[in-house]
C-alpha cells in the first residue's frame, strides 16, 4: 500500500508503513480482522470493526482530515478513556459500573466522548451515571446537558436549588436561548408563586393579642425566599414541620396547618419545567 507526497511539484511515492510497526497496540482492541483504526492522544492504536461502529452510532463520527498517520484517526482522548468508551461497540465485552469513574471529572469527560461521537449506549448509561452527582455539581451537569441537548438532565436540575441561581449565570451555562427561555419563564412563575405564598401570612393568623405568631411568621418567611421550595410537597412539608412542633399556643398551630395547606396547594397548580 502507498501514499503520496507532493514536494515542490514532484511527486514522490513512498511506502505506506504499517501504523502498528510504530504505535503501541491496545490489547483489548487488536483483533487479526479489525478493519477501522483510531489512534488516542497518548499514541494507542485500537483496531476497531467498521459495521459494529456504523450499527451503534449511526454512521461513522471519527474524522481522519487531520491525522498525522494517513488513514487512522486522531482522537483527543486518551486510550485510558477509549477503553470504557469503545467497549460498546461490542456486545460481549463486561458492563461499565459507576465505579470505573474515580471521579466526577472522569465521568463528565468520558459523557463528553460519548456524545461527540453519538454512542448511543455510552450516552444514555453516562447520563444515568451523570444524575448521581446532579446535587454536588449541577453547573457542570446543566452546561453539558443543555449543550448536547440533554432534555431529561436539564428538567431535574430544574428542580434542585440551582433554580435560585441569579438568570446572568444561568444564562452563560445554558447558551441556548430555547433553553434559558424556558428555565426563566420557570422562575418567573415560582417567584410569583412564593410571593403569593408569603402575602398567605397576612390572613392565615386571626388572634391579634398571640405574642408567638410574630416569631413564627418570620422563621417561615425567612425559608419561604426562593424559588426552589416550592418544588414538592416534601420540601414544604419539611419547612413548617419543626414549626409546627414547636407551636406553644394552638391558635399558632392552626396557622400554621392552614398556611401549610394553602402552600402546598399553590405549588401543586404550578406547571411543570416543560421543554
Amino acid at each position: 500500500m502507498f501514499y503520496t507526497k507532493n514536494f515542490d511539484d514532484n511527486m514522490e511515492i513512498i511506502p505506506y508503513m504499517p501504523v502498528m510497526s510504530f504505535i503501541s497496540i491496545c490489547p483489548s482492541f487488536n483483533a487479526e480482522d479489525a478493519n477501522v483504526y483510531i489512534r488516542s492522544s497518548d499514541n494507542v492504536l485500537f483496531g476497531l470493526h467498521a459495521a459494529n461502529i456504523e450499527v451503534v452510532t449511526g454512521g461513522f463520527p471519527f474524522d481522519s482530515s487531520y491525522s498525522t498517520v494517513p488513514g487512522v484517526p486522531d482522537v483527543p482522548e486518551p486510550a485510558a478513556l477509549l477503553e470504557k468508551l469503545f467497549a460498546y461497540f461490542y456486545p460481549d465485552f463486561p458492563d461499565i459500573e459507576f465505579a470505573d469513574f474515580p471521579t466526577f471529572q472522569d465521568l463528565l469527560n468520558f459523557a463528553e466522548s460519548a456524545a461527540r461521537y453519538h454512542i448511543r449506549p455510552a450516552r444514555g448509561i453516562s447520563k444515568e451515571f451523570l444524575r448521581r452527582y446532579l446535587l454536588s455539581y449541577p453547573r457542570e451537569i446543566l452546561a453539558f446537558a443543555a449543550k448536547h441537548s440533554y432534555h431529561s438532565l436539564v428538567r431535574e436540575i430544574a428542580g434542585t436549588e440551582l433554580m435560585n441561581t441569579s438568570l446572568a449565570e444561568i444564562k452563560e451555562l445554558l447558551r441556548n436561548d430555547y433553553f434559558y427561555g424556558v428555565w426563566s419563564e420557570h422562575k418567573d412563575r415560582r417567584t410569583s408563586a412564593v410571593m403569593q405564598a408569603q402575602a398567605c401570612s397576612l390572613h392565615v393568623h386571626s388572634g391579634m393579642s398571640c405574642t408567638t405568631w410574630s416569631s413564627l411568621k418570620s422563621d417561615i418567611l425567612l425559608q419561604l425566599n426562593r424559588p426552589s421550595v416550592l418544588e414538592s410537597h416534601w420540601d414544604i412539608s419539611q419547612l413548617f414541620a419543626p414549626h409546627k412542633a414547636s407551636a406553644k399556643h394552638d391558635c399558632c398551630f392552626s396557622a400554621l396547618a392552614e398556611w401549610e395547606e394553602v402552600v402546598a396547594d399553590i405549588a401543586t397548580n404550578l406547571p411543570t419545567f416543560a421543554l
